[in-house]
């Protein structure tokens, strides 16, 4: 059998992987357009010098290795059970993948096209924005989503940063209020200045970027960073006639398409919320993994499937980490869900060591009492095992009262004192 698979992101990489382990005499071709193999993650750290583009690059043997072919290319047509290439190349399959990704959303801001203006997306990006910030003193960043910010802080020391997020908070469709509250002082306590509820109406320069024009009012800026979404790469699927929704390619729970033999997985795929039932976007390497993983063994004749998203995300900006599951409470309200909310505010670790510091923690529950969702937010790096947690317990649909009696480990250091678990204080608080 031979199977290719458009696209050599964490989908792609996956899926060459679980195929190759589980039918070693299929032939899997990864077809990527991209000049190199990239830990998008870790691109923020690179521009800001904290790490090496180098470092960020893998080597084309992380699909080699396994025994798949990889081929540096641009699929630009898809004919009977045959794959097209820019360069002329033919491959033919009798399984197809798309993995093709996503693609950076430019809103039609004039001057958007103007040098030391950027996107980010492929390790090339992330060299030219290194190399343009090198004489930079003024940086404006628009978006607050999660790059946005996390660049913001990680930029702050050494460059004069204006954010500017046309939403009424940073972060603001990803957590609530009260945790966009926090985000927002540690940054204007860093000297971010921030600009909310503000639009970028025009960038200015005479071939290179001198300004930007914010409602009205002209701002200097020797580089801007467009953090402002992402779309699902869906063109040449739709060319195949692969159905697709408003988020990306649409699945089954088998990660098969509308088209026989013909498969998605990753961020060009329309994914569906555990706690909905409802189509939205993921656009997480968690989520890609697990998609390529479903499709790569259902092709292979072992039958799996992909139970939706919840949607667990971390960041970390400055010494402050913060994370979240699952629906918001203001999310669950658009969901047409009253929501229970369990609120509980702690410390690191226990008060007899020395500098513990604060974190706090939000579920949210729904009329049954099971965890949709969850916030938490502390100093140093712990929330991530919370949030893996609460994942889990989200797609499980475990209750309150099944997590107030969850045993859990305990350390001076480690943990915040027994007595006072977060997840299962927060659980207490709705009774």
């Amino acid at each position: 059998m031979k199977v290719v698979i458009i696209g050599s992101g964490p989908a792609g990489i996956v899926a060459s992987h679980v195929i190759k382990k589980l039918k070693p005499d299929f032939d899997v071709t990864v077809i990527g357009r991209e000049e190199s193999i990239v830990v998008r993650c870790s691109e923020p750290y690179a521009i800001s010098g904290d790490t090496e583009v180098e470092k960020i690059i893998k080597p084309d043997d992380v699909i080699t290795s396994v025994g798949a072919n990889f081929v540096r290319d641009e699929a630009i047509e898809i004919g009977e059970k045959i794959v097209k290439t820019k360069s002329g190349k033919e491959f033919e399959f009798d399984y197809l993948i798309f993995a093709t990704g996503a693609m950076p959303f430019v809103p039609p801001i004039e001057g958007a096209d103007l040098e030391n203006v950027f996107t980010l997306r492929s390790a090339n990006d992330a060299k030219r924005i290194r190399e343009a910030l090198a004489g930079a003193k003024h940086v404006v960043i628009v978006g607050g989503g999660m790059i946005g910010v996390e660049l913001a802080s990680l930029l702050a020391e050494k460059f004069s940063v204006t954010l500017v997020e046309i939403l009424p908070k940073v972060l603001y469709t990803s957590y609530d209020d009260e945790f966009c509250d926090e985000v927002e002082k540690k940054l204007r306590e860093k000297g971010v200045e921030l600009l909310t509820g503000k639009k970028v109406e025009k960038i200015l320069g005479d071939g290179k970027v001198r300004s930007v024009v914010i409602d009205g009012e002209e701002r200097e800026a020797d580089v801007v960073l467009l953090f402002t979404g992402v779309r699902a790469e869906t063109k040449l699927a739709e060319q195949m006639g692969v159905e697709v929704g408003k988020f990306g390619i649409k699945t089954d729970e088998h990660m098969k398409t509308n088209l026989d033999n013909v498969y998605a997985a990753g961020d060009c795929v329309e994914s569906i919320s555990i706690v909905t039932g409802k189509p939205t976007p993921s656009g997480l390497v968690s989520t890609a993994i697990s998609q390529a993983k479903v499709a790569a063994m259902n092709i292979c004749g072992v039958e799996a499937k992909f139970p939706g998203v919840t949607n667990p995300s971390i960041t970390k900006i400055f010494d402050v980490s913060l994370g979240r599951v699952g629906l918001t409470e203001k999310q669950a309200k658009e969901a047409g869900i009253e929501p229970k909310v369990g609120n509980f505010e702690n410390l690191t670790k226990y008060d007899t060591q020395k500098d513990p510091k604060p974190m706090k923690a939000k579920l949210i529950f729904n009329e049954g009492n099971e965890v949709i969702g969850g916030e938490i937010l502390a100093s140093g790096n712990m929330v991530a095992p919370f949030i893996d947690f609460l994942s889990f317990a989200i797609a499980k649909k475990v209750t309150a009262q099944e997590l107030k009696t969850l045993i859990y480990s305990a350390h001076p250091e480690l943990t915040p004192l027994p007595f006072f678990h977060p997840i299962v204080s927060a659980c207490e608080q709705i009774g």
